[in-house]
Order: structure tokens, then sequence, then C-alpha cells
């Protein structure tokens, strides 16, 4: 839909199970593409689409806000940290229409598209590894201190580790 609307100007830029063929739809098919090659991948589209009907946490929408691409997608999974409209375009999975509108949007729009992405470069370092793993280990502690003992601290004097100093 998006392709008939903007007079074919699209090349879908494909990685992952191969898409089946659309009539009048340009595919560049690049199978399985992880590490650097992805980020040069993400780095090359003006557009990430993420049609997901369900997904637990998503990545591939904070991977591509981190290389400064302009993000469409469904909501599913993606709650935490995709904002309709502020750092990415959102639209009901299953509904091409609406899909295809916002692809639309941004191809005719250059300043929604740097909008969203100089959002997106401010929204993906929020979710690095570091700072979820911090956060995490915050949300166990703050558990812990609710109890009124600290678990952790007693059980790891209770353990019997071989090799380190002080246990036996």
């Amino acid at each position: 839909l998006a392709s008939a609307r903007l007079n074919g100007r699209l090349t879908w830029v494909v990685f992952g199970c191969r898409p089946e063929p659309v009539e009048g739809v340009r595919v560049d098919y690049r199978g399985r593409v992880f590490g650097q090659e992805l980020a040069k991948l993400y780095c090359e589209c003006h557009i990430c689409l993420v049609p997901s009907w369900f997904e637990s946490f998503p990545l591939p929408q904070l991977e591509a806000m981190a290389c400064g691409t302009a993000v469409v997608s469904t909501p599913s999974g993606a709650e935490d940290y995709l904002f309709p409209g502020k750092n990415a375009l959102s639209a009901p999975p299953g509904d091409p229409a609406a899909i295809s509108g916002a692809i639309v949007r941004l191809a005719q729009s250059r300043e929604l598209c740097r909008s969203l992405v100089e959002s997106g470069l401010r929204t993906a370092p929020l979710f690095a590894w570091d700072k979820s793993v911090k956060q995490l280990e915050m949300v166990f502690a703050a558990g812990v201190a609710a109890r009124g003992e600290n678990k952790f601290e007693r059980l790891m004097a209770e353990l019997t580790v071989p090799g380190r100093a002080g246990r036996n």
C-alpha cells in the first residue's frame, strides 16, 4: 500500500525471514544479519518497520533508534519505550492501511522524521544493558529491604565457595 501511494519510490530492505513477493514492491532481502552488519543496515535505512502481532520486549525498535533511524511499529511489547508521535509512529497490528499511512507520513515529512530520530536517539540509551541491570538490582534490593532483612547477605555469608578466601 505505501509503495503504491508513494509511486513505487520505496525499496523494502528485509532481514530475517524471507517475505512473500508483493507485486510492484522492490525488495532487497539480506537474510540473517547480526552485529556491525545489522547496525550498518539500520543506519542506511530511512524507516524501520516492525509490524509484529506479539513480542515480549522487542529490540529492533530500540536498535533502530540507537542508529538514528525513524521507527514505525505496532505497540506489541514496546509499550515501555515506544511513545507514538514522540519517538516513533505506531499502528495497530493487522492494519495495513494504518501501517502504510504511517510510512507515507514519514516519507512525506522530513521534519517529522527528524523529530522522531532525535527523540529516538535520546530514548535508546535509557535501555542500555548496564542501566537495565542496575535497575533490576535496585528492584531486588528494594524487595529485600521491604522484608526487613537482607537475606542475600545472610545467604552469601553461609555459602561455602571453594577457593574463596575466608570460606571453607
